[in-house]
């Protein structure tokens, strides 16, 4: 019991007063004895680092792979008094960076809430990041870019109604988990709050669409054409003003699955070749 309370009382003064990033908790940690390039693995909201086992499994055995949980999810630590936004994820993957002791600069895949964390760690840490490969981003326009019956107004309204009913999340959740719709889910009373101050601070308050264009890095984005939580003419755009960024849309929708899962595999191989 003291223990754990000196414990607790150090991260408090160490992370919430010092403001020392917490390092992320590490899924999975392959290192190749000639890498030919380091791999690290974000997941989306509500999920954990799993999300990325059945792309793992068929990655060779020369790429440095790192899987993490973010910061309110999986294992990873949980501090109630964080925003959660995508800045206090990026200075924890940086810390995860340090942690591991890599040394040469990543590629970065991320999904959904992961991708956002993914473009804000390239903004703040260029010379770490070699390359994005963004899967179904949320990219959507700031307020006053939006037209009055745009969907991303519409999806923001959805957004805010279900952050007042936490208990209808954490059953929307389990039903996906359960249904094997995604297994990685895991949203409970312990971290509802943290899925809900990331939609907040990370996805509804973003400014990825402003950051992406400023990256001057190969930037892979890939899509499903039925996804409903993606902008599809947000994601042209971008890429049509960005030499470096390529678009490839795949009969899919917002999860992870066969046809996902190559379409990944397909871009690492060419990111890493």
């Amino acid at each position: 019991m003291i223990i754990g309370n000196t414990l607790h009382i150090l991260n408090t003064i160490l992370h919430k007063w010092l403001r020392i990033p917490y390092p992320l908790y590490v899924r999975k940690f392959h290192k190749a004895k000639r890498a030919k390039a380091t791999v690290l693995f974000i997941h989306g909201l509500g999920s954990t680092g799993n999300m990325w086992d059945p792309v793992i499994r068929k990655l060779p055995g020369n790429i440095n792979i790192v899987t993490v949980d973010l910061l309110g999810f999986g294992r990873s630590p949980k501090p109630y008094w964080e925003t959660y936004d995508a800045k206090l994820q990026a200075r924890a993957l940086l810390a995860t960076y340090i942690k591991l002791r890599l040394r040469s600069s990543v590629i970065v895949v991320g999904h959904s809430l992961g991708a956002l964390v993914a473009i804000e760690f390239a903004k703040r840490y260029p010379r770490l990041t070699k390359s994005l490969v963004l899967c179904s981003p949320p990219i959507y326009r700031h307020d006053d870019q939006m037209p009055r019956l745009s969907t991303e107004r519409i999806l923001t309204k959805i957004y805010r109604w279900l952050m007042k009913y936490p208990k209808t999340i954490i059953k929307l959740y389990g039903f996906g988990r359960s249904t094997k719709i995604d297994t990685s889910l895991e949203v409970t009373e312990d971290n509802v709050q943290m899925f809900t101050d990331s939609m907040q601070a990370s996805i509804i308050n973003q400014t990825a669409i402003d950051d992406i264009a400023q990256l001057p890095l190969r930037i892979d984005i890939i899509h499903g054409l039925f996804d409903p939580l993606v902008i599809r003419p947000n994601l042209v755009k971008l890429a049509n003003m960005t030499p470096t960024m390529t678009l490839t849309t795949i009969r899919a929708s917002h999860v992870l699955n066969s046809v996902y899962t190559e379409a990944v595999i397909r871009v690492i191989a060419e990111q890493t070749a």
